[in-house]
């Protein structure tokens, strides 16, 4: 028989010989694992898998990551095969050469990955930040913070949270150089357990990373202005202010622009390689039908809105090519030599001299 996977209750204790589950990039994760599953073993029966990558991630990507790990296990039961539309006979290969150029001029190349070679390849048309690539704007923590540090008085650090108490609680600590007109992205946190999420241990995960990243020094916090429970928590229990985002001022599509001004822009956006939970949100936001941007797990992403909104960020400047670094001394002293690194090429150019202290430090946001 033939049915839907919608249709759950229907399909609960059916005892298969052969399962075949077709366009497995609709289906649930419930009805497979919690439906279907349990009806194999009744008979033993096989299961055979066919579908169409996904324009972004969803329980189809979450199995074959896991399929792929028992594979690479050394499962000889398990199997996996991609297969292109031009190994099916019917096709007429001069058809498929035109659609494919059909498809590259509108700009849609990420459709015929998908639909006609089996490709991995999220977003396409949809995709709100089609230039993203966290390997195209990452860079790894020890450069980073050797990077910031000759100027770190200078910078204007910023924690921007979007608290959640059911699906997630999502943090990013930014800076901003708006002398160089350099934005980083320099760590986040993405806490989904329940548990977690309330205040006194989200403040103590954040402290940590305001540590981490800019010891002593100031920091302007701002949190998702309709969290005003976790705003007056804040200040409270621990006399710790959080400002209010503007993101009822401030309108969702210029800042999404703003964004992808920066994608575009050389030597202006640096991420932290570590931040993949933002990479992920990143390459899954995409529109709904009219055009209008889909708001669900964009977490990260809003607070990186609520960054911008209060960093003040402008295009003003091209980013120097050179930056001036903290390199630690070899006997582990606290005398440090200052060098200069050229961020495009990643070299390290020349030691200027040797530095024993900081700059003074300037309350930024007075």
């Amino acid at each position: 028989p033939v049915d839907g996977c919608e249709n759950l209750n229907a399909l609960r204790g059916v005892k298969p010989n052969l399962v075949l589950y077709d366009e497995f990039q609709q289906h649930s994760k419930e009805f497979d694992q919690e439906v279907m599953r349990p009806n194999l073993g009744t008979k033993d029966a096989a299961l055979v898998i066919c579908g169409t990558p996904p324009k972004k991630e969803c329980y189809y990507t979450e199995y074959k990551k896991g399929l792929q790990a028992e594979i690479l296990a050394g499962d000889d039961t398990r199997a996996y095969f991609t297969m292109p539309s031009s190994v099916n006979p019917a096709w007429d290969k001069k058809e498929l050469e035109k659609i494919r150029l059909r498809l590259i001029a509108q700009g849609d190349e990420a459709i015929y990955r998908r639909e006609y070679l089996g490709e991995d390849c999220l977003g396409g048309a949809e995709m709100v930040f089609p230039l993203w690539s966290l390997p195209r704007y990452s860079k790894d923590r020890a450069f980073l913070k050797n990077y910031l540090a000759p100027d770190r008085s200078k910078l204007k650090w910023i924690v921007s949270a979007d608290p959640g108490t059911t699906t997630c609680f999502g943090v990013l600590f930014c800076c901003y150089n708006p002398y160089a007109c350099q934005f980083f992205i320099l760590d986040e946190i993405y806490e989904k357990d329940r548990k977690k999420m309330d205040t006194r241990s989200m403040w103590n995960q954040i402290k940590a990373k305001q540590e981490e990243w800019n010891p002593g020094g100031t920091w302007r916090r701002i949190a998702d202005e309709a969290a005003a429970w976790f705003i007056r928590e804040m200040a409270a229990q621990f006399r710790i202010p959080f400002g209010r985002s503007r993101k009822n001022k401030n309108k969702k599509e210029d800042q999404v622009s703003l964004m992808k001004m920066m994608m575009v822009d050389n030597d202006t956006l640096f991420v932290n390689q570590d931040c993949q939970w933002l990479d992920w949100e990143l390459k899954n936001c995409v529109t709904e039908e009219d055009g209008s941007i889909k708001d669900e797990n964009n977490h990260l992403i809003d607070a990186w809105e609520y960054a911008l909104g209060v960093s003040g960020f402008k295009f003003i400047q091209k980013a120097k090519d050179e930056q001036n670094i903290i390199i630690p001394s070899s006997d582990g002293l606290r005398e440090q030599k200052l060098a200069t690194f050229n961020i495009k090429t990643q070299d390290l150019v020349s030691s200027i001299a040797d530095q024993g202290s900081e700059l003074p430090e300037t309350d930024w946001w007075n």
